[in-house]
């Protein structure tokens, strides 16, 4: 093997733990798991999230069954029943989830899974005790709207012609998010089918209902809503139904075909639509409706949902979106922390940069021109071919975008800018779920805005050209600061959760530097981290810590891909001799396999939509740890070779 630059003699209380091992180990997998082209990609999983809605979605456009495929997924949803009936949204935890037991009920039964078996028979009743399916989240009753499992009525009668008001007005749907938006596009064109067709309501799963009607109610006033915002919206929904059966039928066709056409410029068979399975899914529920099941954009949308679908042995599900951009990235960073001074690392990660290159999205406007017509493209889109939502996380390099991009709140939003119209928090069809509609600026994603943007000033070349780049760090640091928790950490977005918010609070307010902050929130943080650390050295958050009735970190057993976030965190602000960064060292150390320099790990640490949809990034558990390693020895060479350096001086 090739040697790390490495010395034993950098931390005396490591002394008996092989760094430079670990590192090798790792390294080499990744160099060897690096595909032709140049790129990583180790996939997600979603759980049992998107493989219910692909299973439903099929069978709802009418495509024929595929025994052996089908016998694979009942097998996977099978093995993912809880002790006592029904399903989660993650693997985890043994905590029943309402709406991922629907969907998991009614995939099983269109596969043809006996309703009287006594698997949906403990899932039917444990549906029932929780409320019944008529209490299902926004996004299934959204979903079960479209496939005419409940009827329009339950959604609010929003007109298609909503769609082509102008971005600059209060109420536009480019005021919500970009992924939001699509879904609307969506849902108001097939809603104008159903409607006009006098599409009729199933009943194939009332039994899952204890009153139906109640599907209906927009009455509940969720903790975050504003009451009076929330009784403005409910008298302005009648009002929007009447208006919506007033648009004449030639407006109305034309608006259909003008949405068609935007959604169909947005899909490709790599990615899809926004390069998810779950936006391509309920694009070919449209195109069904439309009669265009046979047309190009159907079947390239069929094709990316192919290239999802993965089959084992025994076993098969599939994953909701392609996981390259990311993992390349990290990958390529990953290397370059290591040090790992031989020429196939140079090379790989030379490929992989290459790679990322091809990706860069510089002709297309995509939909965050409606907010920004004036910026040049030049982002990344954190999907496999999604090039029309890049997103602030994966274009961290452009610095032009990031400064034209920052919101006026000072703070980014991983898709759009300034969609802070917290308004829509109060609309009734989204009680429980704060913040659905939007993409707000977030902390994690701030942070790492602030580190491309830190790296750029201290460029002489780059900040002469951009002297707008110290009130844009400026303003991100006060969102940061603005942001912290009483307890010193902040919410992460899409991480799983105040692990992952501090951990990039840090890294950015880090790399801004004193001149930005006293130095105080930080401190805060440290302690905060340390306070939380478990006996065996490492972290764990539970995917409780999103619940609205918790809303606090609430631990759980160590991860690695969480244990290398802190150890990330308090390592970017200077505590690689503290105890707690040791003991943390000592966990990846302990914990990492023989045979390829990984981590195993179970749990779920992103996130899609808290209390929804949370997934499992598989290179999490690779890459992290080993970043975290690699800094940690790369700080402890820096100092060594500046005592040295100091000691020559001395003498």
């Amino acid at each position: 093997m090739s040697q790390v630059t490495w010395d034993a003699s950098l931390s005396p209380s490591l002394i008996d733990i092989p760094l430079h091992t670990a590192l090798l180990r790792g390294t080499e997998s990744f160099l060897a798991d690096q595909n032709p082209i140049g790129h990583w990609n180790y996939g997600t999983n979603v759980h049992t999230f998107d493989i219910t809605l692909l299973i439903m979605t099929l069978r709802f456009i009418g495509e024929p069954p595929r025994p052996s495929f089908e016998k694979k997924v009942i097998t996977y949803l099978t093995r993912r029943e809880l002790n006592h009936g029904g399903w989660s949204i993650v693997p985890d935890e043994d905590k029943f989830d309402l709406s991922e037991s629907v969907k998991a009920y009614i995939a099983l039964t269109q596969m043809g899974v006996s309703k009287n078996s006594s698997l949906l028979t403990r899932a039917r009743d444990r549906i029932l005790r929780h409320g019944g399916a008529e209490r299902m989240n926004v996004l299934l009753k959204l979903y079960s709207a479209l496939t005419r499992i409940i009827p329009w009525q339950a959604i609010p009668p929003i007109p298609l012609e909503a769609l082509l008001i102008p971005p600059w007005t209060p109420v536009s749907t480019y005021n919500v998010g970009s992924f939001v938006r699509l879904g609307f596009m969506i849902m108001l064109v097939s809603r104008s089918v159903d409607l006009a067709e006098k599409s009729p309501v199933l009943t194939d799963f009332d039994e899952l209902f204890i009153n139906k009607d109640n599907v209906l109610d927009n009455s509940l006033i969720g903790p975050f809503q504003n009451p009076y915002l929330h009784g403005i919206f409910r008298r302005v929904m009648p009002l929007l139904g009447v208006v919506d059966k007033l648009v004449p039928q030639a407006v109305r066709e034309w608006t259909i075909k003008r949405v068609v056409k935007e959604l169909d410029d947005m899909t490709n068979p790599v990615g899809g639509l926004f390069g998810t399975g779950t936006a391509t899914e309920i694009l070919l529920i449209m195109y069904h409706k439309l009669g265009l099941s046979n047309s190009l954009k159907a079947r390239e949308a069929r094709e990316a949902l192919r290239l999802r679908e993965i089959e084992g042995i025994e076993e098969a599900t599939s994953t909701l979106f392609e996981s390259s951009v990311w993992d390349t990235a990290f990958i390529a960073r990953t290397l370059m922390e290591s040090h790992k001074i031989d020429n196939a690392s140079q090379v790989g990660i030379e490929k992989g940069l290459d790679w990322l290159t091809t990706q860069q999205v510089l002709s297309l406007r995509g939909h965050w021109g409606g907010k920004r017509p004036l910026l040049r493209p030049g982002g990344w889109a954190f999907q496999l071919g999604n090039p029309h939502f890049p997103d602030l996380d994966d274009t961290s390099s452009t610095v032009i975008s990031m400064i034209r991009y920052q919101s006026v709140n000072g703070g980014w939003g991983a898709f759009e800018a300034d969609n802070i119209h917290y308004y829509f928090e109060s609309f009734p069809f989204v009680a429980e779920y704060p913040a659905v509609l939007l993409d707000p600026p977030t902390v994690d994603i701030t942070g790492r805005c602030l580190v491309a943007l830190a790296h750029a000033v201290r460029n002489p070349s780059i900040a002469a050209d951009f002297p707008s780049l110290h009130a844009a760090i400026q303003n991100g640091v006060k969102f940061i600061l603005d942001r912290q928790r009483p307890d010193g950490s902040w919410w992460g977005r899409w991480g799983m959760n105040h692990l992952y918010g501090t951990h990039l609070a840090l890294w950015g307010l880090a790399e801004s530097g004193a001149k930005y902050h006293d130095g105080v929130a930080v401190q805060r943080a440290i302690e905060w981290l340390k306070s939380v650390q478990n006996e065996d050295g490492g972290w764990g958050e539970s995917v409780t810590s999103y619940e609205i009735s918790v809303d606090k970190f609430v631990p759980a057993n160590s991860s690695a891909s969480q244990t290398a976030w802190v150890l990330l965190g308090l390592l970017d602000v200077g505590e690689e001799d503290s105890p707690a960064v040791q003991l943390g060292l000592r966990y990846l150390l302990r914990k990492q396999r023989q045979d390829n320099g990984y981590w195993d790990e179970s749990v779920m640490t992103g996130v899609g939509i808290p209390n929804i949809m949370y997934i499992k990034y598989f290179g999490y558990p690779k890459y992290f740890p080993l970043t975290a390693i690699a800094k940690y020895n790369q700080i402890q060479s820096a100092k060594m070779v500046e005592g040295r350096r100091t000691k020559r001086q001395l003498g």
